[in-house]
């Protein structure tokens, strides 16, 4: 039996989001499949590389309720149909309204 090693509970989503990639200014669209407090699954038919900083940015609600939460992370796994991230460096406001999110889920 395959030992479990995240940190966080991963929650199954389908939420709009652009990955951007410091180097290069590279961003794609696309929606986050797998989210928690660490990190995301970012699907994806470009190459990435693993090591690579970039930023997950997720609006959530519409209209006067909605949020955009930035999160910056790094490319930590490559699957060839996506990105597995992981976040580091999250504001305590990012970070709670990562959470309220999730919650919500």
């Amino acid at each position: 039996m395959r030992k479990e090693r995240r940190a966080f509970a991963r929650v199954k989503v389908d939420l709009p989001a652009t990955l951007y990639i410091f180097e290069g200014e590279i961003s794609y669209s696309g929606a986050i499949l797998d989210l928690s407090q660490g990190g995301c699954y970012f699907p994806l038919d470009h190459d990435v590389t693993i090591g690579e900083q970039c930023e997950v940015i997720v609006t959530v609600g519409e209209g006067a309720n909605a949020e955009t939460l930035h999160i910056k992370g790094q490319i930590v796994r490559t699957d060839g149909n996506g990105a597995g991230i992981r976040f580091f460096d999250t504001s305590a406001g990012e970070s709670g309204k990562l959470y309220s999110l999730l919650a919500k889920q």
